[in-house]
């Protein structure tokens, strides 16, 4: 709190959170969970790639110089390339025998990776392949 001239007192201004620096937060944050989930699902290419995307969404532009918005081009672009990257890994996923279908492939491959996920993270051994 600040006086003024009458002797009143009156409330200092409060930095606003930027939108747009919450949503990077949050991108950052989705990108970075995304990655260690497939990480501990050992799809390591795309997991390091998300991780990576993570790290460049939050890295502070306005001090690489003076090229600012070719710098948030580039970024986004990179950041783009890492996601289509961690997709395409993810595609490439192999699906178990035993494992019930949708019909969906890439549904099926998703669902194929979070179920190595929960076993690697509580430590269930895979059915044996045949």
């Amino acid at each position: 709190m600040t006086s003024d001239e009458k002797g009143s007192a009156t409330a200092l201004p409060q930095p606003a959170t930027s939108w747009r620096a919450l949503a990077k937060w949050i991108a950052a944050a989705i990108l970075a969970l995304l990655g260690v989930v497939l990480l501990i699902s050992t799809k390591s290419t795309a997991g390091g790639a998300l991780v990576v995307a993570a790290a460049l969404v939050l890295l502070p532009v306005q001090r690489l110089g003076k090229g600012q918005r070719i710098a948030q081009w580039v970024r986004a672009g990179l950041v783009g390339t890492l996601v289509a990257l961690a997709i395409a890994s993810v595609a490439g996923t192999d699906l178990p025998p035993d494992q019930a279908k949708t019909g969906v492939k890439f549904l099926d491959q998703v669902l194929a990776i979070w179920q190595r996920f929960q076993d690697n993270l509580f430590g269930r051994t895979p059915p044996p392949r045949r």
